[in-house]
């Protein structure tokens, strides 16, 4: 019944009218989490945070008090999962920005009751973030060692580590950070061998 082309910058009117009716009509709809996330996507710059904040709680009211879409079963990509992530992650780092902390610390104890029993890779990410943000940078270590154990159980990619070690010079874990950088040094010479060894074969 109601539809719009959600990545066209010109319907961002019809998007509106849209969330105004299903707000009214189907507040924990899967239709209002679409339209309040694609508006979320619309807002950009740093003084539309109080229009961030509400977006963001829209989508995630509608997908917290919808099992189906908590489980991802009657949405497309993004995964519910995904967009939960990035409805918490507005509402910390948004409320933080605008001086809430209160309210930003509730939303960081909202995720931490909330987590996954076995995160993946990106909520690992973000509970780190957000662990470094509004809660102990001890915890915040420990999740980052524990995002990096999970890269490695599933597959190394450089970019994943190249974040972890990012993350660890963040937290000021130095002997980790100095760990995982030897690590990349040592990969990087070897890949350099490797490739000299084929172009002079």
């Amino acid at each position: 019944k109601y539809r719009v082309n959600f990545y066209c910058e010109q319907n961002r009117d019809n998007m509106l009218t849209i969330y105004d009716v299903l707000q009214r009509e189907a507040p924990y709809s899967p239709g209002l989490c679409t339209v309040a996330m694609a508006l979320l996507g619309t807002v950009k710059g740093a003084s539309d945070g109080a229009k961030a904040i509400a977006y963001a709680t829209v989508a995630l009211n509608a997908i917290e008090h919808n099992s189906l879409m908590s489980t991802g079963g009657c949405m497309p990509l993004p995964a519910p999962t995904d967009q939960r992530i990035v409805c918490l992650r507005t509402l910390i780092e948004r409320n933080l920005a605008l001086g809430n902390k209160q309210e930003a610390n509730k939303w960081y104890r909202h995720a931490v009751a909330q987590q996954s029993y076995k995160p993946g890779i990106a909520e690992l990410k973000f509970l780190t973030d957000i662990e470094s943000l509004c809660g102990d940078k001890d915890k915040a270590i420990g999740l980052c060692r524990q995002l990096e154990a999970t890269i490695r159980s599933v597959d190394v990619h450089a970019y994943d580590l190249n974040t972890v070690r990012s993350l660890y010079e963040k937290l000021g874990a130095n002997s980790d950070y100095q760990r995982l950088n030897e690590e990349h040094v040592r990969t990087q010479k070897s890949k350099a061998a490797k490739s000299f060894a084929e172009q002079h074969a």
